[in-house]
C-alpha cells in the first residue's frame, strides 16, 4: 500500500495541479470584501487561547480512530464505531481546543486550523467506505469480502449549501476494459 503512495502523489498531484492552473485561468476573480475577511480572521483568532485540549491531542485521536478501525481491513461494525468516535470529538473535544496565544510560528495553530478539516475528511471517508458495500483494490470490507459489479462507480461526496451528498459517479473506461485483464 505504501509503495503505491508515492506514485499516486506523483501522478495524480500533477494531474490536479494541471486541472487547478487551468480552472484558475479560466475564472473571473472577485473580491472576497471587507466583511469576509474580518469573519474568517475572527474564525481562526477563536483558535488562540491560553487553556484548552491541544490540537496535537486531537490530531492523535483522529489518527488512533482511522488506525484502529479504517484501516486496510474493514467491517461495519468497525466503520459506525469510528463514525461515533469522530463525532464524539466533534461536539465535544473541538469545541474545547485551544492553540498557544503566540504571534509568532505557531505550529499549534497551524493544528488547529487543520482539525476541523482533518474531523471531516475523517467523517467523509467513514461514510464512504460504510456506503461501499463491497471490497475493491485497496478498499477491502471484511463483511463484504467479493467486488461486485454493479458497484463498478465512483463514490462521490459533494458539499453544497443543504449540506453534504453522498452518491455514486459513472466510472468511464477509455482504454483497458476490467474484462480483458482476466
Amino acid at each position: 500500500m505504501g509503495g503505491n503512495a508515492l506514485t499516486e502523489i506523483i501522478v495524480f498531484g500533477r494531474r490536479a495541479g494541471q486541472s487547478a492552473a487551468e480552472y484558475a485561468a479560466g475564472v473571473d476573480w472577485q473580491n472576497a470584501g471587507k466583511a469576509s475577511s474580518e469573519e474568517e480572521f475572527l474564525r481562526l483568532s477563536a483558535f488562540l487561547g491560553n487553556k484548552g485540549i491541544a490540537p496535537k491531542q486531537i490530531m492523535d485521536k483522529i489518527a488512533a480512530i482511522m488506525t484502529e478501525h479504517v484501516a486496510v481491513a474493514r467491517t461495519g461494525t468497525g466503520l459506525e464505531k469510528a463514525l461515533s468516535l469522530i463525532g464524539s470529538l466533534k461536539e465535544s473535544e473541538f469545541p474545547g481546543m485551544a492553540a498557544p496565544a503566540v504571534r509568532r510560528f505557531n505550529l499549534g495553530w497551524v493544528e488547529a486550523i487543520q482539525v476541523p478539516y482533518m474531523l471531516d475528511v475523517a467523517e467523509m471517508i467513514i461514510k464512504s467506505a460504510l456506503f461501499r458495500t463491497e471490497s475493491r483494490g485497496a478498499h477491502y470490507r471484511e463483511d463484504y469480502p467479493e467486488t461486485r459489479p454493479e458497484w463498478s462507480k465512483h463514490t462521490r461526496f459533494l458539499k453544497s449549501s443543504s449540506g453534504a451528498e453522498l452518491g455514486t459517479a459513472p466510472v468511464v473506461i477509455t482504454r483497458l476494459k476490467p474484462e480483458d485483464r482476466r
